[in-house]
């Protein structure tokens, strides 16, 4: 019975009260992250988000830790493009 009555609390207070509106993303935008393995860092990955001519370009790179690279080398290039409909 509590249950329910929280529940319907819940939906009654989301419906009324006022969210702001969310956000994705800001652009531009870079997010770097520490890729690692069983605590050890075997790379990093870089998110990059801009904006040209309209149009939203969202690059990702991908890149092996120097230590990595003779026995597994890891260079990746990620472009997407998104315009408006």
């Amino acid at each position: 019975m509590k249950t329910l009555a929280l529940l319907a609390l819940f939906v009654l207070l989301s419906v009324t009260l006022p969210f702001p509106p969310a956000s994705a993303l800001s652009v531009p935008e870079k997010l770097i992250y520490q890729v690692t393995w069983s605590g050890i860092t075997a790379g990093t990955a870089v998110q990059e988000v801009t904006a040209s001519g309209g149009e939203l370009r969202i690059v990702y790179t991908v890149r092996s830790a120097g230590w990595l690279n003779p026995i597994f080398f890891i260079d990746d290039w990620t472009e997407s493009v998104l315009s408006p409909g």
